[in-house]
């Protein structure tokens, strides 16, 4: 964990560690009992989400954000389907209203960005904008 404080990067892929049944790794000794496997995972999960928040914060500083893709409709913090999510050139996840406005999937926007929306069960954080 002290390591991984001091290198670069804004997001981790964590997951615990588990045997399959029948399989030579059921049979090592000194295996980590799955409670303390899930106490690391849920340490690093912790600490990922720190740091992709500071992440989107210092975008969200920045007011705006120029050519995000929107990959099409999706569920939005308030866990209606009726939102618009894509990417931004630096791999920002970013969410909006579509409006009264008709946006197609595939289209590029610069967006003004609003506030952060943080899925802290899902481990991820996302944008919200509006053109």
């Amino acid at each position: 964990v002290a390591l991984l404080r001091d290198l670069p990067w804004h997001r981790l892929h964590v997951f615990p560690y588990s045997e399959r049944k029948g399989t030579p790794a059921t049979r090592l000794p000194g295996s980590v009992p799955v409670a303390e496997r899930r106490r690391r995972a849920s340490i690093l999960g912790t600490l990922s989400l720190e740091r992709l928040r500071a992440r989107y914060e210092a975008a969200l500083d920045q007011k705006r954000v120029d050519s995000v893709l929107i990959e099409g409709r999706c569920r939005g913090p308030d866990g209606e389907r009726d939102w618009l999510g894509g990417y931004s050139r630096d791999y920002l996840r970013v969410l909006m209203r579509p409006g009264a406005m008709k946006i197609e999937s595939n289209t590029v926007v610069d967006l003004k960005i609003t506030s952060l929306a943080v899925d802290r069960a899902a481990g991820d954080v996302s944008l919200l904008g509006e053109i």
